[in-house]
């Protein structure tokens, strides 16, 4: 394990998962430091736990960066001793683990904080989108042909990169603040998107091109996600309204009874929301639908790709509706007057803190881990936290950093 220069720096990297994913990650780790940092080799790994020895030109990368992402479904909690022979790591391990609960936590924050400002690469970011927002299944979603011939592989694949720069910039490049996320006029198009967008835009490169304020805000009205929610022909009200009470409100829906009828197809006549709210009258549907379609109406004003209308069916759109935010019933005229609400509730801050936690422990949260997400919460509470605070958040807390006993384990 000795370096061409002879000198030597101790890393703890904490990785989250079982001992075969700590293994391959492992093994991740020292491609990622091949490729981007240096030499590294790996020592030891086991329990969630990677030892490794890195030369000393590596040591003032860290100790910059402070904190390595790869790629966000774990954290690597770096920590680094320099100028160190390989003889002294088993001593050096064990001091870690002794008196790394008492003082590393602080400098934890700080690293996570200092990393975070940072811009994270794109494969990293795709992962969250497709695991946050589901955006994976874009790949899959079919349209038809005939009522949206411009909806190509090219204009599929320029939806997700849009997606992904945006969020990236965002988040790295930006404030980060949920207002921002959920309200930007701005989003980053290229020639492949350009008409459906109704702007002026040419080539395959991404450029930030503000849109009308009256029509866009933020990622939900933005074409991946409205292409992913709306119908193969048409938009629609209960996929859309399913997301944002689900992944912003964090509510579960029971399953749908056997029973319930599909909607009228367009050839029935009306526009998309009358034959929608024809179709909740049906007792089978009432329920659900009254919590989901009232905020699914918010993006009639959006076709199945997410192209802006004013006109449905021949009949003008009507894209008013209702949500219950933080125990309050509120109205709102379109999607960007709902967006403004969602991106002052502190109910869709604690959600989207808890979604983010979630996904940092890779598992569905249980009681112990209730403190926890009151932590991450906190820190994502106000309208001034950012995207890199709550990352920082979940680096830090106690369900991150610790994990259970597992059966016939001793303390």
């Amino acid at each position: 394990m000795r370096s061409t220069n002879g000198h030597y720096a101790l890393t703890t990297a904490y990785i989250i998962g079982s001992d075969d994913q700590v293994t391959n990650r492992a093994r991740d780790l020292a491609k990622l430091f091949e490729g981007r940092h240096g030499e590294l080799t790996v020592a030891a790994a086991g329990s969630g736990v990677v030892y490794a020895a890195v030369s000393d030109r590596v040591q003032q990368d860290l100790t910059k960066a402070e904190l390595i992402a790869f790629p966000i479904t774990f954290v690597l909690l770096v920590l680094v001793f320099g100028g160190l022979v390989a003889a002294l790591m088993p001593l050096l391990v064990g001091i870690v683990s002794i008196v790394g609960t008492l003082l590393v936590l602080p400098r934890v924050l700080r690293m996570a904080i200092t990393y975070f400002g940072h811009r994270v690469s794109e494969p990293e970011i795709k992962l969250l989108l497709v695991v946050l927002f589901g955006l994976g299944g874009l790949a899959t979603q079919m349209k038809d042909p005939t009522v949206y011939p411009n909806y190509t592989p090219a204009v599929q694949q320029a939806m997700l990169d849009e997606t992904s720069a945006f969020v990236q910039n965002v988040a790295f490049g930006g404030d980060g603040r949920l207002a921002t996320f959920l309200g930007a006029p701005y989003s980053y198009i290229n020639g492949a998107l350009a008409s459906l967008y109704g702007v002026q835009a040419s080539g395959t490169a991404l450029q930030r091109t503000n849109l009308n304020p009256a029509q866009r805000a933020g990622l939900l009205t933005q074409a991946s996600f409205l292409a992913l929610t709306g119908s193969p022909a048409g938009s629609n009200p209960v996929r859309r309204g399913k997301a944002v009470y689900t992944k912003l409100l964090c509510h579960t829906l029971p399953p749908p009874p056997p029973n319930v009828p599909a909607p009228a197809p367009a050839s029935a006549g009306g526009t998309t929301r009358q034959r929608f709210e024809a179709h909740d009258q049906n007792p089978c549907a009432s329920g659900c639908h009254r919590s989901m379609d009232p905020i699914g109406f918010a993006f009639e004003n959006f076709d199945g790709i997410g192209q802006y209308r004013t006109m449905d069916n021949g009949l003008p759109v009507d894209a008013t509706g209702s949500i219950t935010l933080d125990g309050t019933a509120q109205t709102f005229n379109d999607a960007v007057g709902l967006m403004a609400l969602l991106a002052k509730s502190p109910e869709v801050r604690t959600c989207f803190a808890g979604e983010w936690s979630r996904y940092g422990l890779s598992r569905v949260d249980t009681p112990a881990d209730a403190a926890s997400l009151q932590a991450t919460a906190a820190a994502f509470s106000s309208d001034a936290a950012s995207l890199q605070n709550l990352m920082a958040a979940v680096a830090t807390m106690r369900s991150f950093r610790y994990r259970s006993l597992s059966p016939g384990e001793t303390p």
